[in-house]
């Protein structure tokens, strides 16, 4: 104890580096250290928590991209197989325009001249044949009320209201606008559904 300082055993005060504090000052000292401890206590429990729902997002998103990408990979391969479709229809179209004019063993003079051949022997043919295939005309179902395609009302001459039937009718188009050319084909089978077989169908 030095001169100036307060007495060992006086009440009321606390000696602290030569300064005088009352009991009840050093009572409100502790709860304010306590009070702000406790606040620290909060905001780093805040700090916690957000960060946590920091991560979470992070890695919905990563989540989601990943997503994304599969997504992206299953557009390509369907893409992917929709031109080895088209190629393949592409190729299996000139194998029958080949066979048809000829061309898919031998050229057009090995084929034999057409013959005219009796009633009978058609019956005969048909009656012995396991599979029959007839190829016919557009024609043979307009009395059914299915327009033929080249005829005055057919499809091909008539059109649509914006496009000719032969612009739609094509890989590009489809590419472009698949969904006009849909409607165009839900129009065509909706008239072929409408359709009942005439006499010319009962016969073949």
């Amino acid at each position: 104890p030095g001169s100036g300082g307060s007495r060992p055993g006086s009440r009321g005060a606390l000696g602290i580096a030569g300064a005088s504090i009352s009991v009840k000052e050093s009572l409100e000292i502790l709860q304010n250290a306590s009070k702000s401890s406790e606040k620290a206590l909060e905001v780093q429990k805040e700090a916690r928590a957000a960060v946590a729902s920091m991560k979470e997002a992070s890695a919905k998103f990563e989540q989601t991209v990943a997503e994304a990408e599969k997504t992206c990979q299953k557009g390509s391969s369907l893409d992917e197989k929709w031109e080895e479709f088209k190629a393949k229809f592409e190729a299996l179209n000139r194998m029958a325009v080949e066979k048809i004019m000829g061309l898919g063993g031998g050229s057009s003079s090995d084929l034999r001249p057409a013959d005219r051949i009796s009633v009978a022997r058609v019956a005969q043919v048909l009656r012995r044949s396991q599979n029959l295939v007839v190829l016919t005309g557009a024609g043979i179902s307009a009395e059914s009320g299915i327009p033929t395609f080249r005829g005055a009302d057919g499809f091909w001459t008539v059109g649509s209201k914006h496009y000719q039937p032969q612009e739609l009718a094509t890989w590009e188009k489809y590419n472009e606008m698949p969904a006009e050319l849909w409607r165009w084909y839900q129009y065509r089978w909706g008239i072929c559904r409408k359709a009942k077989p005439n006499p010319v169908h009962t016969s073949v």
